[in-house]
């Protein structure tokens, strides 16, 4: 495995300079012999962006021609995209841009409300840093797919073969009485237990927690500490607990007004549902509490875009339906129909 060594006084492909890797600092499992880079991206201080400069931590998986981007939901750090990474990192036709969102991960949390139009514009900053000027396949869940949204509305679409917009909404809409409540919870535990606990049940369907766990490919640490998808989420979710930090309540509250104050119309859509070129996609399950299915649904109207519908399932289709995600998105990558998948 050969990893750059990216050092504070190395220029990067832009010719900023990038802080020194977190290797050292990193559990050994973390290192699974597709990284390729990790280091931090410097988002300077500007009128559109805040007052102060502050980091975005990323990884680079991979060395094929086909450029990924995965963007996560509220409070997702990178290691979310685990399953996706090992994946299609390990195609040789592919190479992995995943990252941790303003206000998660070990990036930085700068100050204020955020919205997700400055988060996109993190993404699109740290795109140009990377050199992915074209032909660039984007992945937005949740709150990422708002970013994505707005990635589309502020960047130039000749940069984009394909957006995929995983169980997220063209905003306006509000939580549920019983969603908010758990957020609230969510917020003031610190406890990894709790949150996994309280989280759990808003993200998964109760029925699908229950049956016997059918996705340990690729996770021989879990195997005899795992009998059900309950198990597999927990048992995981504490394992990857490991290779990030708890969520602080400032970043907790910057996403969450993001999330809740996104709003794309079908009118700052249009460009992009007429590109000619741009593949657009939506995915999103029946049984989704944070994101209802309608929401996603009205998101491809704007967009006259194909939607896959999975029946049974809740809001983290990456995880809940590896398979298939991870099937459907490759055909999507390769631009071929994804209808049946």
């Amino acid at each position: 495995m050969t990893i750059e060594s990216l050092r504070l006084d190395q220029p990067s492909v832009d010719g900023t300079v990038e802080a020194e890797p977190l290797l050292a600092n990193l559990p050994q499992v973390l290192l699974i012999d597709t990284l390729v880079r990790q280091a931090y991206f410097t988002v300077p201080a500007g009128p559109n962006e805040g007052t102060e400069a502050f980091r975005i931590y990323y990884e680079l998986h991979g060395r094929g021609p086909r450029r990924v981007v995965f963007i996560g939901g509220f409070g997702m750090g990178l290691v979310g995209w685990e399953n996706q990474i090992r994946y299609f990192a390990a195609q040789p036709g592919y190479q992995v841009l995943v990252l941790d969102s303003r206000g998660a991960g070990w990036s930085d949390t700068p100050s204020g409300l955020y919205t997700t139009k400055t988060m996109a514009h993190d993404v699109l900053g740290l795109l140009d840093h990377v050199g992915w000027t074209a032909d660039v396949h984007v992945v937005g869940v949740s709150l990422g797919g708002m970013v994505a949204q707005e990635m589309a509305v502020e960047g130039d679409l000749g940069r984009f073969a394909s957006l995929t917009f995983v169980s997220t909404t063209p905003g306006r809409r509000w939580f549920p009485l019983s969603t908010s409540c758990h957020f609230v919870r969510l917020m003031i535990t610190q406890d990894p237990r709790e949150k996994l606990r309280l989280a759990q049940g808003l993200m998964f369907p109760t029925f699908w927690l229950d049956q016997p766990c059918k996705e340990l490919e690729g996770h021989p640490q879990l195997v005899g500490r795992v009998r059900t998808n309950l198990d597999f989420i927990r048992e995981g979710g504490l394992d990857r607990g490991r290779f990030t930090r708890l969520q602080t309540f400032n970043g907790f509250l910057a996403q969450l007004s993001a999330s809740l104050r996104h709003w794309a119309s079908a009118e700052q859509l249009q460009p992009l549902r007429d590109h000619p070129r741009v593949r657009c996609l939506i995915l999103t399950g029946t049984d989704d509490r944070m994101i209802p299915c309608a929401d996603s649904l009205l998101l491809a109207s704007h967009l006259r875009a194909p939607t896959l519908v999975f029946p049974g399932s809740g809001h983290v289709l990456p995880l809940e339906q590896t398979r298939r995600f991870n099937a459907v998105l490759d055909r999507q990558f390769s631009g071929a129909d994804v209808i049946g998948v």
